[in-house]
């Protein structure tokens, strides 16, 4: 999805979660006698607990009110402010605001350029019923394109949640959209489609920001020379409704895998931990005595918790991978530097030698930049790197590609339990495939 659909939200960190602003800054432009000076700044609880605005800041040509200084989980206030100049000329004005679920205030600007000096100093208008539905209704618009032919996906099936028990399903029209009149609020939204990956995203949602534009990817899918041979016309292969069979010898040279697994505390969320185990758990099954497979973890230290194994002791293995528990903070640098040390220590000349990565976080390319010089070292020895994001963001996308593309492999990611039995069989046959 692309990142220009994210507006700029201020975030405010808290025990209990956040308190959105939809914005921090006002521009009125030039205001002259016709010119509207009132400005508004939109506040979303995203916490589980009630929050309130303390106070804000005051200023003589300031008129303030607010929808409610009190704001229960998932509702929003409004702050409305009036600007009243006393002099011609560029201002800037910035009030602090105070909420219960930060200690620290918050600044919010406006500025502009007063054209005149209005006779009077009314007060800022109060706020009706009225103007509160009208804020807090908006049309949300989701548009479903094709990755790659940029052309809209009828059908495409999209769930928009705005509470785990609170969601509606729909299917998108002819033009890959669908229109959804609601609330301003914090959404979660899942898109899938036919023959393509699953994306997801979540934000808050208002008339500013209210579009949404998921780019799905084809799913992978090799054919295997046996499945030509065998059949006049192939079908994708569905690896979740038929046992998957070891690699033919004759087709795939060994495997030399190293996994290197994020283990941090945000592996936890969402199930990514699982999904990474259901994926690794598939691969097994096509590995032969010929592979070797080795796990590294990382997160506040690095460990070796699997040596490199023969693929054969299948239920050893297996044991490790559902052992694997997510804690602690990310040091990924040192567990790439120990994986490739496993890598050329269990080295399988005319073999597909792998690292995989398993992450759900970002990867700051300028702190390990470094170890860039030793991924390129070792790709040209034929140490490939591979990188699979387990429901990470879109914002990670473009650090984790690079990162693939330095050690001349590829970025995979992993959205539901169909795409984690799937990616990492394709992704071990389309690299060990005999030419």
């Amino acid at each position: 999805m692309k990142r220009g659909l994210y507006i700029l939200w201020l975030f405010i960190q808290s025990a209990q979660g956040q308190v959105l602003f939809d914005k921090t800054v006002h521009d009125f432009g030039i205001i002259d006698e016709n010119s509207s000076r009132i400005a508004e700044f939109t506040l979303f609880n995203s916490t589980e607990k009630t929050a309130y605005i303390l106070r804000t800041g005051t200023d003589e040509e300031l008129s303030i009110k607010y929808s409610s200084k009190k704001m229960e989980p998932d509702s929003i206030a409004i702050i409305r402010v009036q600007y009243n100049p006393k002099q011609t000329g560029g201002f800037k004005k910035t009030i602090p605001v105070y909420v219960s679920s930060q200690p620290q205030s918050v600044e919010i600007t406006l500025k502009g350029i007063a054209g005149f000096i209005p006779y009077d100093s009314p007060l800022c208008p109060d706020f009706s019923s009225k103007d509160i539905s009208q804020k807090l209704n908006f049309e949300l618009v989701v548009k479903v394109v094709d990755a790659t032919s940029g052309e809209p996906l009828q059908n495409a099936q999209v769930k928009i949640m705005s509470s785990p028990l609170s969601y509606k399903n729909l299917k998108t029209d002819k033009k890959g959209t669908i229109n959804l009149k609601t609330t301003i609020g914090h959404y979660s939204i899942i898109v899938n489609a036919e023959s393509h990956q699953t994306e997801q995203t979540s934000g808050f949602f208002n008339q500013r920001n209210s579009t949404a534009t998921f780019q799905l990817q084809s799913l992978p899918h090799i054919i295997l020379q046996e499945e030509k041979e065998a059949v006049t016309e192939t079908q994708p292969e569905d690896t979740s409704k038929s046992p998957v069979t070891e690699l033919p010898r004759h087709l795939y040279a060994p495997n030399n895998v190293v996994f290197l697994v994020d283990v941090s505390s945000s592996m936890k969320k969402r199930e990514r931990i699982d999904l990474l185990k259901t994926a690794v758990l598939e691969m097994l099954q096509l590995l032969r005595d010929i592979d070797r497979v080795a796990i590294v973890t990382y997160a506040t230290d690095v460990h070796v918790v699997l040596p490199s194994t023969a693929a054969s002791d299948k239920e050893k293995i297996s044991e490790i991978i559902q052992s694997l528990v997510a804690e602690g903070f990310t040091a990924g640098g040192k567990g790439i530097l120990k994986a490739y040390e496993v890598a050329e220590n269990n080295y399988i000349e005319e073999g597909n030698n792998q690292i995989i990565i398993a992450t759900d976080g970002d990867w700051d390319m300028e702190q390990d930049k470094e170890l860039i010089p030793t991924i390129k070292k070792h790709a040209k020895r034929g140490i490939t790197l591979s990188v699979v994001g387990i429901k990470n963001g879109s914002i990670t996308y473009e650090s984790l590609k690079m990162l693939a593309a330095k050690g001349n492999g590829h970025y995979i990611k992993i959205k539901n339990k169909e795409e984690a039995k799937a990616v990492l069989v394709h992704e071990i046959k389309m690299n060990s495939k005999r030419e």
